[in-house]
């Protein structure tokens, strides 16, 4: 049976954001760049999707409403799921970038609600497919 993360329609990405503008504009992002990507409303949601579809990528925001997408980068974690993680959000401070090494995120950006800057520090790693990622995960600072 084949995998979902992987088929000739394009890897499964999720978006965790509470913003529907943003959402919209990082979901195009993905698309652009081959994923099939859809928006995902809570980490609860994206952590039961995750052992559904078990997607290539997830996006969150750090700042979700009564929730954190560090209560999802541990159980990715502690499941061994391979999915990238990518977080931004605003004021990361230091310890961040060690808790998101401990835990395998795979990067942590900086967002200053410039939504054009975002993309264009996240189309790269969009780029940058499952293949590149079996390899050790890049540096943290963006």
């Amino acid at each position: 049976m084949d995998n979902p993360k992987h088929s000739s329609l394009g890897a499964i990405a999720f978006v965790v954001e509470p913003s529907n503008a943003i959402s919209a504009h990082l979901t195009a992002d993905l698309t652009r760049a081959g994923y099939r990507a859809g928006r995902v409303s809570s980490v609860n949601e994206a952590m039961t999707l995750c052992s559904k579809f078990g997607p290539e990528l997830i996006l969150a925001n750090l700042s979700l409403p009564n929730q954190t997408a560090w209560q999802l980068a541990s159980t990715l974690a502690l499941h061994d799921s391979g999915t990238r993680l990518l977080l931004y959000g605003h004021d990361i401070a230091v310890h961040h970038y060690a808790m998101a090494d401990f835990l395998g995120i795979e990067r942590l950006i900086e967002y200053s609600n410039d939504l054009s800057a975002l993309s264009a520090t996240l189309q790269p790693l969009f780029d940058n497919r499952r293949d590149k990622a079996a390899r050790k995960r890049p540096s943290l600072v963006a």
